[in-house]
């Protein structure tokens, strides 16, 4: 049977790996990314995503055979300042295989806090805006703004996989077998020279605004239930 045939008898409960498969899935994935990217790079985007490579992909990593080649290490200058952010690129296949899936994921987009902006299916920060408008306070009122400094590469991989594993294992255990895979790896290259280290949150992959937003439940939890409004993004 040919494979668009068999994922097309799957059902919500099935393993995001599967689902994707569908062509169904495919599709509104594009068309989601279509609004968000120039002809070329839609074009390209859906060479891979409708192609046997994708499947092939997919199907592999429902087996459980992650074979991933190593990311790239690169420093990114920040915009008016001579710092350096660090990112970490995997190759054009692995970067479009991980874009499809993190897209899948919205199915998780439930569990964050209502206070929580960036990277939402739903809600983005004009809908913060709009929240702001709507409200009538009655006394002048000051507003906070803080950052986490080189958030991504703080974040320590041991803690993250712990609150992915109670979020994800028992709903898709294909699906948290591959982010342990990412998060535990350890290994990226340098000019070509292999290094073995931590990544942190995996900054600059794909997967990696998933893992910051889970790594920070705790918080928007703590500080939603005590600031008079909050908001992260």
């Amino acid at each position: 049977m040919h494979m668009d045939t068999v994922f097309e008898l799957t059902d919500a409960d099935s393993p995001l790996f599967e689902r994707l498969c569908h062509p169904k899935m495919r599709e509104d994935f594009l068309r989601h990314k279509s609004q968000k990217l120039k002809d070329w790079e839609l074009s390209e985007l859906a060479s891979y995503i409708k192609s046997e490579d994708c499947t092939h992909d997919l199907q592999a990593l429902l087996a459980g055979e992650f074979d991933f080649p190593l990311p790239c290490q690169v420093k990114l200058r920040k915009s008016r300042s001579e710092r350096r952010r660090i990112i970490y690129v995997y190759p054009p296949r692995q970067n479009a295989l991980m874009k499809y899936i993190v897209w899948g994921m919205q199915e998780y987009d439930d569990i964050f806090s209502d206070s929580l902006y960036s990277f939402r299916s739903a809600i983005n920060s004009i809908s913060l805006f709009n929240k702001i408008a709507q409200i009538d306070y009655a006394r002048e009122l000051y507003a906070v703004k803080a950052d986490v400094q080189s958030y991504g590469e703080s974040i320590k991989p041991d803690i993250l996989l712990t609150m992915v594993e109670s979020i994800v294992n028992q709903r898709d255990p294909a699906l948290f077998l591959f982010l342990k895979y990412l998060i535990t790896r350890s290994q990226y290259l340098v000019d070509d020279e292999v290094v073995h280290a931590d990544m942190g949150g995996l900054p600059g992959v794909p997967l990696s605004c998933f893992f910051n937003n889970v790594y920070l439940m705790e918080l928007d939890s703590i500080m939603g239930s005590q600031a008079l409004l909050y908001s992260r993004y």
